[in-house]
């Protein structure tokens, strides 16, 4: 879906790019700090590494000077125009902060220089997600912005030119620094120096790594049935999770936010998902069906011999018995290898669908816990299930669905 914001700054930048270009060609001369910064990052960097809002490629060229396999991706064609035809040995493409277009894990490094500054923030999840997406375990991540109490700035003026309309974001450093950690970021450096001219604002620098202990300690035990790969959900299923919360029927039975965007996703896979099974409270899976996300199944409130079995499936793969397998799989997990003694269930009363799933896997109507659960309209009565150890697991009779 277009966005106004993106189509204003791509517009404006595009009016500007040749103009830009001349006035910061030597604009690093000038500024020891950011060339130590780039220094620092280009000595420990190990791989390929990725200028994100690279502009005219004046960053990228620095960091090509000193070593640094680079390319370049920005959202304004102009500015790429520009990076090409200054640095035509270095690789420029048009992309955004938030789709960069390169496969899981295949960076050793981000540079963001003073490009989150036109994002709203609240892109910011979805941006420092796609961040620690693409790059690799201990890959460094490098951002300089201006600082401020997350105000937006009205552009009508700027690189000699008078016929500006677009907006720039003085993000608050804590904000930025909260959303990096969310995706999974260890924050090194986290410094804001105040503005010395030409400079008008206070400048914000942020190191920051993927963290080796959250990227790789926590144990997904992975389980497969015959047409499935149950896994833990990544951020590169976060656009397939973005989508199937946007339908209705889902937002009805499952308490996502509403309207449910990126960021939620980002947030799910980061927060809930990864941190599940790094304490052991929880284990969530995605329902992987030949490589298409199919759906989530997980248990959750894993304590004292029992947990809640959840499931939602994506609209575009119900009613292929998919959901059917996974409980199967995932029960037998429950019982065989987390040695649990009972799996509750429990979904808002009149969800027929999520009941049916539930029988056919053996589990035992239990009966309704009025207003046990809070909905959109208010509280509901929810209905409750439940699977021991001990039972045969053939369906059974369930007294509401009858």
């Amino acid at each position: 879906m277009p966005q106004p914001h993106r189509e204003r700054t791509r517009a404006a930048y595009d009016r500007v790019a040749a103009d830009y270009a001349e006035l910061l060609a030597t604009e690093l001369v000038a500024r020891p700090l950011h060339r130590h910064l780039l220094d620092d990052f280009a000595s420990r960097v190990v791989g390929p590494a990725l200028d994100a809002g690279c502009g005219p490629g004046r960053v990228a060229a620095y960091l090509d000077s000193r070593g640094v396999d680079v390319s370049g991706v920005d959202l304004s064609p102009g500015m790429i125009d520009e990076a090409r035809r200054r640095h035509p040995h270095i690789s420029f493409r048009v992309g955004t902060l938030d789709q960069l277009g390169v496969a899981d894990a295949s960076l050793g490094g981000i540079v963001a220089w003073y490009s989150i500054i036109h994002t709203p923030e609240h892109e910011l999840p979805a941006i420092a997600g796609e961040f620690r997406r693409a790059l690799s375990p201990d890959g460094i991540l490098l951002l300089g912005f201006q600082a401020g109490s997350s105000q937006t700035v009205s552009i009508t003026s700027a690189y000699g030119h008078d016929d500006l309309d677009y907006e720039a974001v003085r993000h608050s450093p804590d904000a930025v620094v909260a959303a990096l950690e969310a995706a999974g970021f260890a924050v090194e450096l986290h410094a804001v120096n105040a503005a010395t001219p030409p400079e008008r604002d206070p400048q914000a620098y942020i190191t920051a790594r993927v963290s080796r202990e959250r990227a790789t300690a926590y144990r997904d035990d992975r389980l497969t049935t015959e047409r499935l790969l149950l896994r833990c959900p990544t951020l590169h299923d976060v656009d397939a999770i973005t989508a199937a919360c946007q339908d209705p029927e889902l937002q009805r039975r499952v308490p996502v936010p509403v309207p449910y965007r990126r960021e939620h996703a980002v947030a799910y896979v980061t927060t809930y998902c990864e941190d599940g099974w790094l304490t052991g409270e929880r284990c969530t899976w995605a329902l992987d069906a030949g490589g298409s996300f199919a759906g989530v199944v997980g248990l959750d409130r894993i304590a004292d011999g029992s947990a809640n079995l959840g499931f939602w499936m994506a609209p575009g793969h119900r009613g292929r018995g998919y959901l059917t397998e996974a409980i199967a799989a995932v029960i037998d997990y429950a019982f065989a290898y987390l040695q649990l003694e009972r799996v509750e269930w429990r979904a808002f009363a009149g969800n027929v669908g999520s009941a049916r799933a539930a029988q056919r896997a053996g589990f035992h109507f239990e009966g309704v816990r009025r207003s046990a659960s809070v909905g959109r309209e208010g509280r509901e009565d929810d209905w409750v299930g439940s699977i021991l150890a001990a039972d045969d697991r053939s369906p059974q009779p369930w007294s509401v669905l009858n």
